[in-house]
Parts: structure tokens; C-alpha cells; sequence
């Protein structure tokens, strides 16, 4: 990956402040379930498509953590890169709750949904994280060389979406789980922080007994 561990960790924080933005942004763009995955879908996809070359494109703590298991990352580097995304998403969600222009236009409370469960955070992060282990290449994804990826990813994340939310959930990003809690305290995002990186345990054990060899595009 190019660029230096600080411009790394500025594009994480950035992508996933964009992310944040938008999952939030999309309740009030539209109020149709496939339009709102497909906002946030394609913001993946551009972003993966901006930053993958350089960062890796994670913009999630929970892929983050997947790929330091497979030995792509340091320690350092775990910690700065889930650090960035953590803040990221805080800064978008402090700043649409003191902001009275953007609390006009954007009501935060529509994007928590209280009765998300431990099980759907778990599937679809685990399904998010299979897709991403197959696309990505050496701790990130290539949107170059590969120029699918963004888009195969990005469109597995709107798949995800749309089947999680009709469980009561549908966050699958640690990072912004962490930053919701910022308002809505910390017990109401638990379940969906465990689950996710219960996720990430889960897919390692699959990943041992089943080679990745077999997912590769």
C-alpha cells in the first residue's frame, strides 16, 4: 500500500466519516429500503475506488482486525487504522447532533434501530467479510487491477443491507456502531459490536479449514 501510515489513516477516518454520513444522510434522501442500500453501496464503491491503492479501503474495524488475523497488518497499524474509523464516524455523528442546520435536514434517531439482534450483525458481517477476503489482495483492495471490486463489493453491501434490515438491523460496521453510541450510549450498541467481531473469529475458523484458494476470482 503507498503513502505513509498518517495518509492511510486520514483516508480511513475520511471514508468512514463518508460512510457514517450517509447510512445517517440516506433516511432522509428517501424512504425506500433499495434506494437507501444503494446510496450507501455506491458510496463503498467510490470510495474503494479513491482510497483502495491507498489505505486498503477497510473503513471497517471489524475487516481491519479479519485481515491483522491473516498477518497483513502490524499491530501499529490495526490500532491507527481502527482508531481513524472509530473517530471518523464520532466526528459525523457529533457533528449532525450539534449542528442545528443538519439536524433540520437529517434525524438520527431514524437511522438506530433498537431491536437489531447479536444473530443478523453476525451473519451478514460474516458474509460481508467472506466477500471482502476474496477480493482483497495483500491487506487491500486493487480497484485497478481489479476493477470490479468495487463494484462487486460495493453491491454485496447493499445485498447485506437490505436482508439485514429486515431482521431490525442492518449496521455490519463496528466503527459506526461505536459512533451511534455516541449518542445513544454504549448499551444499545453491544449486541451489534459483538456480534461483529464475533464475525470476524468465525470467518478465520471457516477460513482454516477451508482454504481461500477456493473463493479466489
Amino acid at each position: 500500500m503507498r503513502g505513509s501510515l498518517l495518509i492511510k489513516s486520514f483516508c480511513e477516518a475520511l471514508g468512514t466519516a463518508t460512510i457514517t454520513a450517509m447510512a445517517l444522510a440516506s433516511n432522509n434522501i428517501t424512504n425506500s429500503l433499495l434506494s437507501k442500500s444503494l446510496l450507501i453501496g455506491m458510496t463503498v464503491t467510490t470510495l474503494i475506488h479513491c482510497f483502495g491503492r491507498i489505505s486498503g479501503a477497510h473503513f471497517n474495524p471489524a475487516v481491519s482486525c479479519y485481515l491483522f488475523s491473516k498477518n497483513l497488518m502490524s499491530k501499529f497499524e490495526l490500532t491507527t487504522y481502527i482508531f481513524s474509523q472509530i473517530l471518523g464516524s464520532s466526528i459525523v455523528v457529533l457533528g449532525f447532533r450539534y449542528s442545528s442546520i443538519l439536524l433540520k435536514e437529517i434525524n438520527i434517531e431514524k437511522s438506530i434501530n433498537i431491536n437489531s439482534t447479536l444473530f443478523t450483525e453476525f451473519i451478514f458481517t460474516s458474509f460481508l467479510l467472506i466477500l471482502i477476503s476474496s477480493w482483497a489482495r495483500e491487506g487491500k483492495l486493487c480497484p485497478i487491477s481489479q476493477p470490479l471490486t468495487g463494484i462487486v463489493i460495493g453491491a454485496g453491501i447493499s445485498i447485506f443491507i437490505i436482508l439485514a434490515e429486515f431482521f431490525g438491523s442492518g449496521i455490519l460496521n463496528p466503527a459506526i456502531s461505536i459512533g451511534l453510541s455516541v449518542k445513544n450510549g454504549p448499551i444499545l450498541m453491544i449486541p451489534q459490536i459483538f456480534s461483529q467481531f464475533a464475525a470476524v473469529l468465525f470467518v478465520k475458523i471457516v477460513f482454516y479449514f477451508v482454504p481461500e484458494k477456493f473463493l479466489e476470482n
